[in-house]
């Protein structure tokens, strides 16, 4: 869904760029080809990556903490149950909320993608419909086909469709008119217009690029017309005639098509104005600034401090619109540690080779990169490579633990992160660690790195230190505290439960004089 509201901001800013610059200039081939650039161009931003553009960013929050100033909170069990009850309660109620407005979007959005897939279907339905019931010639190796019906002439794929009446009356001008058409392969311009229109019914600039290039179409067909030397006059007060008419096919390029007024000025004004190249350059600036607003970024926070009170419900939604990842289809995305090496498909890997493959996954725009990792592995083994691969920028992962039947998101990939139960992780931490140490290493400075799993069901499980500082006692207080850390509410992403690797640095700075 993100991608079709980042397509659409793409065709609209665009478009209307088209329109102001290019609208009234003459070079009719050049606007069809900015045209239909714009649409490529908007289908692919929002997919593009470009490593250059992104400058990765690795974030440390480092909470506030110090041992001498640990105040513990004196509060009933009670109370604990209430908080704990009220944050549940309000936490269900907003994502219930937001699940509901998603999938109130995701359903007016598929609706409409229907039915802009049966109207598709229809016209090209009723087209065929009137071959086969109308007469059909091959004239100078296009198939004509002469209905009875009172219809206005079009041309379609290397069909020509003209009335009965037309065709007496003014056949010659009106099917070179369309032989244009067909020999411009105009019918290609709009079937794969007609396509993306099916996925962007919503938006108001397809429609905008549709009639733009139904009249660059004309413009075109008119121009070959009139070279072909047909008297203009006639071939304008034939198109006044024909103007007035039912409507046509929306994928069918009709005599009568377009604003008379504009066909006429454009056939009088062949003069190419001296500005178009500047105007033609213009695009590029702008391309350049929707390249860096709407392309995939290569940096995402990975570090994540300890929840507080004013942080907890703050949210970094990097990847919600992500699908859910079927870890047997990731064979050419998978980092497999196991306890004898680590592995990308059979090639036991060094880390400097873990490290270059996953920048190079990174910089082709895969979403994401599978860290599978075997049950009996060190903890130091697996610790090594993460570090290799956050040291060197390379983003996105997600872990499946070999025996889970589960992935392992960054706690900064979710739409709702874990919470803890028991009321401040900050505060529970530093008074479990207190319980441990006292006040023995208040004077003291230190930074030490460390890391948890949540599960989808809330516990904790792998906690345990990853960078130790220089106190082996401080080591191995944290190593205890996080090996029996209580239950979570669990993190949420799409609206289901998930687990979450969870990196912390905590520091200390001494204010014991």
């Amino acid at each position: 869904m993100f991608y079709i509201l980042k397509s659409t901001l793409c065709f609209s800013v665009l478009y209307i760029t088209f329109r102001i610059l290019m609208s009234k200039e003459t070079c009719f081939s050049l606007n069809r080809w900015i045209l239909l650039s714009i649409i490529f161009v908007s289908l692919l931003i929002p997919k593009a990556y470009f490593s250059h553009l992104h400058v990765p960013v690795q974030v440390e929050l480092i909470p506030e903490f110090s041992s001498n100033h640990i105040q513990l909170e004196s509060r009933s069990v009670a109370d604990y149950s209430n908080t704990t009850q009220d944050s549940a309660q309000t936490e269900n109620s907003k994502d219930g909320q937001s699940i509901a407005l998603i999938s109130i979007i995701t359903y007016i959005y598929i609706t409409g993608l229907l039915i802009a897939f049966l109207v598709l279907i229809k016209n090209i339905i009723t087209i065929l419909l009137l071959r086969y019931r109308s007469t059909v010639i091959k004239m100078d190796g296009f198939k004509v086909i002469i209905s009875e019906q009172d219809i206005h002439s079009f041309a379609f794929a290397n069909i020509i469709i003209i009335s009965k009446r037309d065709f007496d009356i003014n056949g010659v001008t009106i099917l070179s008119h369309e032989k244009a058409h067909i020999r411009l392969k105009h019918f290609y311009d709009l079937i794969f217009l007609e396509l993306v229109k099916v996925f962007h019914w919503f938006n108001p600039a397809i429609y905008g690029v549709i009639r733009s290039i139904k009249e660059i179409h004309e413009f075109q067909a008119d121009a070959e017309v009139l070279y072909s030397g047909v008297d203009a006059s006639n071939y304008q007060l034939l198109l006044i005639e024909k103007c007035v008419g039912p409507k046509r096919f929306a994928f069918a390029n009709s005599f009568n098509h377009c604003q008379i007024k504009n066909r006429i000025t454009m056939m009088n004004n062949q003069k190419i104005s001296k500005a178009w190249r500047w105007k033609v350059a213009t695009f590029l600036p702008i391309l350049a600034l929707l390249l860096m607003s709407f392309s995939k970024k290569s940096a995402e926070i990975i570090e994540t401090a300890s929840f507080n009170a004013n942080s907890e419900n703050k949210q970094i939604n990097s990847f919600s619109d992500v699908p859910q990842v079927n870890s047997n289809k990731l064979t050419e995305q998978v980092i497999h540690i196991k306890s004898d090496g680590t592995y990308i498909g059979n090639k036991k890997c060094s880390l400097e080779e873990i490290v270059k493959t996953g920048k190079e996954w990174n910089n082709v725009g895969n979403d994401w990169i599978l860290l599978q990792i075997d049950e009996a592995v060190d903890k130091k083994q697996v610790d090594e490579v993460r570090e290799g691969l956050h040291n060197a920028n390379v983003y996105f992962i997600v872990e499946s633990i070999t025996g889970y039947d589960e992935l392992v998101y960054f706690a900064g990939d979710v739409s709702s992160m874990a919470k803890f139960k028991n009321g401040k992780w900050n505060d529970w931490l530093g008074s479990e660690l207190f319980k441990i140490l006292g006040d023995k290493y208040d004077s003291v400075e230190y930074r030490i790195y460390y890391f948890f799993i949540i599960d989808d069901n809330g516990k904790v499980r792998e906690g345990h230190v990853t960078k130790p500082c220089n106190y082996p006692e401080i080591n191995a207080a944290y190593n205890k505290v996080l090996a029996q850390i209580p239950d979570w509410y669990p993190a949420k992403r799409l609206g289901k439960t998930v687990s979450v690797y969870n990196r912390e640095i905590r520091s200390q700075v001494a204010t014991k004089k």
